[in-house]
This record gives C-alpha cells, structure tokens and sequence, in this order.
C-alpha cells in the first residue's frame, strides 16, 4: 500500500503484477530472498515509464531506505570489523593483565580470537543455507537465521540477547566518550559544565579525617575543572547531563539514522586515526617503563596472586567484551560485495585486532602496573600504599595524567598536545564510530522482522543513551557493567546461540546430505567455514566443544566476579569518583 500510493494508475497496474508473481515466488523455496533483488529492478523499469518521475523516484527508495545495497570493499569491510573489535574495552585492558597477571589474559585473547573468527565464519555458512539466500544473493539478518534454523523461541530469546549484548556495548561506549570529551573541554576551557539532576551535598574524608565539602556538588548547574579531582568529584554518583554527554550524542546520532554502507568511509578514517592513537600509547608506555625505577612489588607478574590487588575473575568478561563482533558480521555480509571473501576478510581483521590488543596490553601493563586499577578488585599498588591515590580506571587516563608519563613527554609541548589530542579524540575515532554501528545493527535486526522503522530507531538508538544517563558519572561501573554483560549476553548471542546452530545444520546435513547449491555465479565468492574435505560430524563435534568451553568458563567467571567483587558506594567513594 506504501508503494502503490506513490505511483499513477498505469504503474499501480504494473505494481500490482509483479507483487503478485513475487507473492508466488515466496512460496519457492529456491527462489523467495532472490526475488526482492529482481523486484527492484523491475521498479526501476516500471517508475521510469511513471508519468509523475518525482513520485515514482520515491516509490523505489521506500523500498531501498531501510537497508544498504551491495557496496562495501574489502578495505571498507576490513575496517568496519575492527573498529567493531577495537572499542570501549580496549583501553582497559592493561588493567586486566595488571590484576590477572600477562599470562592467563594472553592465553584468553589468542583462544578468544580462534573461536570468535571461527564461529564468524560459520554464522556466514549458516547464512547461505537460508532457502533462497544461495551465495549470499539475498538478505538475512541474525535473527532472522536464529527463527529459520531454532524456531521463534529462540528467535524470542536471541533477539533478546543481541539487543542486550550490542546496547551494553553502546552504554560503555557513551559513558567512556562522554567522560573524555568533558575532560577534553576542560583543558581546552578549563572547565565543563552539566545539568545536575540529582543535585546533593559530596563529601570526601582527607587521611587526618578532616571531612571536605566537595563544590558545586549540590548546584543544579554547574562547571568545575573535571581534570582536578583533588578536592573531589562535583558530579561523581549524580545523575547529569554534561557537556561532553551532548557533544557526543551530536555526533553519533545522526550518523546512526544511515545505513550501514553509508558510514564506509567514516569506518575507514576512524580506525586509520584509531590504530595511529593506540600505536603512539604504546610507544609512551614503554619509553616510560624504561626511565621508571621498578621493584618486585609493583612490577607486571605472570600470575598475580596477591589477596589484595590479584584476581581472575575479570579475565574473561573484560576480554570477552572485546570481541562482540559476530553479531555486526550478517549486517556486513549483506552489504558487502560480492566478489569479496568471507574468510579473508574476518581473518584478516581479526588477525589484526589481536595483534594490536597484545601490543597495547603488554606494554601498558608493563609500564603502569604499579597504579592501574583492577577491574574487580577495584585498587591497585599504589593505592595500596597511599590511600589517597586516584587509580586511573584505563589507559587513557594514564595519559592524560601527565605526572605519571616519562618526563620528556610530558614537558615538550608539541608532544604534550599530541598525547592530549590522542586521548581526547579516541572516544570518537574509536567508540563513537562503534556506537554507531551497534545501532544501525539492532535497527536492521528489528526493521527485517516486522517492526516499524520508528520503533526500531528509538529502541536502537535513543535507548542506550537513556540507560546510560543515570551511570554516566558511576563509581568503577564501566568494569563492573563490561564483565558481567560479557558474561552473559555476549556469551549467549556470540557463540551458543550461533554454535548450536551450526551444530544443528551439520547433523541434519549427515541425516539428509547437504543441499544442492546452485552454479556459483561469475564474480561471486563462495563461502565455506572449513574446508569442503571435513565431515558433518567433526565440524558438528568442534562447534559443540567451542559452546560448552565457554559457556562453563563464563558461569566460573561470574561466580568469582561475584564472590572477589568490590561493589562499595558510599560517600567517600562517590566524591573521589575518578572516571
């Protein structure tokens, strides 16, 4: 009815024909997803013989609008990946290695990249086994595979899951950039300012137990220096609405409202930008070790097993949080070209994010693993001795407290601006570009399975940025939120729900034998997960040892997140509230 309002009597005619032919071809199975591509080119030949071009013109982006065509690259495809591996956890990793030891996190990162590019490339063979979608000519979406291969529980139960898995992504991501940009403000202006909506008296204990009234805490508006935390955080455990908050929901909003092969060449430039920041950090880490005094107390262990500073537990959901990226790979697989491989690509860039997680984690690490805080303990060495120390929560506050860089750095001030720059605009080449992916992703998802194109942009787009108001200025919540939700959400909608599946399709293959494929047309890439020469039941066996392995090292992790968590809020916390 959308379509055929748009058109003249002569066009609704020839509309109403070819939706009926398509009508009949849906009930094909070989034929139903293929049908929509030959729809749109016999709209273009039908709306050109329209007698009004303008409304015909109209009449074939109301079908397109909702998604993108077939036009991301190699290149494009590699970065879109990446950037959706290299966001909000990442500079929090030399954390993890800090409070675990660099042993167990490196094991996890390099088995972790095994299992997610692997189970990538399966979710793409379970895509081309969808009835009509042979060679990937059509489109499927990751829920629409779950309800095809699972049955609409399932389909109930993934939907949930991925929503909960990409926004907790979104959430992190906003609060991480909304927090550096108000930082970035501040050494520009001074100062930031904010809309307190809870606005309350902070008070923070000095170590003779002097207690101090932290200013403009109780302001409904107001500006303070969120660089100098000596005298307390203004705004730490209130609900506010900063500056910085703005700024970024300027930025990524708009850009979510396109279409996934829209945002190519911002993908391209952000993660250029993106890799030349990470590099330079681990250049100043490890230039910074090397004029540091170091002693067995504070320096980086294999295994930390110290019962105040080392723990396991965040291991896998700190890590975990890093590679949600198989729920973005069906939006990517649609839209890109077809000529392009699969496996390449996913290998290629997961190859690459790897490397670069070593790369940062290690040397950062190695050079700050006297004052980083633990994601569960919540502490580190230094504070351990000075209990007034601020443990910075990641990397990026590392540098942009410049007392705790090597001297050099800090004091030239081309270099120091250069840092200042990398730091503050991370948040935007690295995160905000992932939000908006995430977004679009979560709209796709809702828009293929029948929701209205409004409700799918206020749920994934305007919601994460509703949840993540109230937290934005949380004590430690950005690690406690990655471990937990890693734990659960991205577990379930990265690898059993997709992992089962496979699971499921090899057994019905050595039942039945696997369907004939049609001709692999010129030009196009065929895609197989493994090679033609492995059997139903080995490739079944793999994909149900990678689900359970992780599906018990996730139920471990929580329990011991649980029990060695600190989840203290009180006063003092709240108005020494250091991210």
């Amino acid at each position: 009815r959308k379509w055929l309002g748009r058109c003249n009597s002569l066009s609704q005619s020839l509309l109403l024909v070819r939706l009926c032919s398509l009508a009949m071809a849906a009930l094909s199975p070989s034929d139903g997803a293929g049908a929509l591509s030959d729809l749109h080119q016999d709209l273009d030949a039908i709306c050109r013989e329209d007698t009004a071009p303008s409304r015909a013109t109209s009449c074939v982006e109301s079908l397109t609008n909702d998604f993108g065509s077939k036009t991301i690259g190699y290149f494009a495809g590699f970065s879109l990946l990446c950037n959706s591996i290299i966001g909000p956890g990442m500079p929090g990793l030399p954390n993890v290695f800090v409070e675990a030891g660099w042993l167990s996190p490196t094991i996890c990162i390099v088995v972790l990249y095994i299992m997610t590019t692997m189970s990538c490339s399966m979710f793409g063979e379970l895509m081309r086994k969808i009835p009509g979608n042979d060679h990937f000519r059509g489109r499927a979406e990751y829920t629409t595979i779950v309800k095809h291969f699972l049955g609409r529980r399932w389909y109930l139960a993934s939907l949930i899951g991925l929503n909960c898995a990409l926004q907790s992504l979104n959430v992190v991501s906003i609060i991480q950039s909304a927090q550096v940009t108000d930082t970035a403000i501040a050494a520009i202006f001074v100062k930031s300012c904010s809309l307190n909506l809870t606005p309350f008296k902070n008070f923070w204990t000095d170590d003779n137990g002097q207690e101090h009234y932290v200013n403009h805490s109780d302001n409904f508006f107001s500006c303070f220096d969120v660089n100098d935390r000596s005298q307390g955080n203004a705004w730490g455990c209130h609900v506010v609405i900063s500056v910085g908050y703005v700024l970024v929901l300027l930025m990524a909003v708009p850009c979510s409202m396109w279409n996934l092969d829209d945002n190519v060449a911002i993908q391209v430039v952000c993660l250029i930008l993106g890799v030349f920041f990470m590099i330079a950090w681990a250049v100043i880490s490890m230039v910074s070790y090397s004029s540091m005094e170091h002693d067995g107390l504070s320096s980086l262990k294999a295994i930390n097993s110290s019962p105040a500073l080392g723990s396991q537990a965040g291991v896998l959901g700190s890590i975990l949080f890093n590679w949600n990226v198989l729920t973005t790979v069906p939006s990517w697989i649609n839209e890109r070209k077809p000529n392009i491989s699969v496996n390449k690509t996913l290998w290629c860039s997961t190859t690459f994010c790897v490397m670069m997680y070593l790369f940062i984690s290690l040397a950062g690490a190695t050079a700050f693993a006297d004052v980083l805080q633990g994601p569960v303990t919540g502490t580190c060495a230094r504070q351990l001795r000075d209990p007034a120390f601020n443990c910075p929560n990641d990397l990026m506050q590392v540098m942009t407290r410049g007392h705790l860089i090597e001297a050099d750095w800090r004091q030239g001030a081309v270099m120091n601006v250069l840092i200042q720059f990398s730091v503050y605009m991370f948040p935007i080449v690295g995160e905000v570009s992932s939000i908006v992916v995430f977004s679009i992703v979560i709209k796709y998802n809702l828009v293929e399975n029948g929701f209205s194109k409004t409700f799918s942009n206020v749920f994934g787009i305007a919601l994460p940025w509703m949840v993540s108001l109230p937290v934005l200025y949380m004590p430690n919540i950005v690690a406690q939120f990655i471990n937990f939700t890693s734990l659960i959400f991205v577990t379930f909608a990265n690898f059993v729900v997709p992992l089962a599946m496979y699971a499921i399709l090899q057994i019905r293959e050595l039942r039945e034998g696997p369907p004939k494929d049609d001709v692999t047309p010129l030009g196009v890439h065929e895609h197989h997960a493994f090679p033609l020469r492995w059997g139903p039941m080995t490739k079944a066996v793999l994909a149900v040892s990678m689900s359970v392995l992780l599906t018990l090292g996730s139920l471990v992790a929580i329990v011991l997140s649980v029990q060695e968590g600190n989840y203290t809020i009180n006063q003092q916390v709240c108005a020494l509230v250091g991210s």
